[in-house]
């Protein structure tokens, strides 16, 4: 597991699968028993630590979620539909 020096917290590990729309965004610790908390987002425990968050799965449609907070990023940085601005 890669720590951060500045606050020692793990880097997270995303993974997106576009054939099915999931987005895993983990943390290095083994993962656990899995908690639905919002429709079609999984919460993964910690294996060892049930109380400690391991990794989140939005399930089906992660790019529809995500898609206003790319939005925003690409417009920050002035890049309008993939094209630099």
């Amino acid at each position: 597991m890669a720590e951060s020096s500045a606050n020692h917290f793990p880097e997270p590990v995303v993974t997106y699968y576009p054939e099915e729309g999931y987005l895993y965004i983990e943390t290095g610790r083994p993962l656990g028993d899995g908690e639905t908390i919002a429709r079609n987002v999984v919460v993964f425990y910690d294996r060892e630590d049930e109380n400690r968050v391991a990794g989140i799965c939005i399930e089906m449609g992660a790019e529809a979620v995500l898609k206003p907070f790319v939005d925003a990023i690409l417009s920050k940085h002035g890049i309008i539909q993939g094209v630099p601005g």
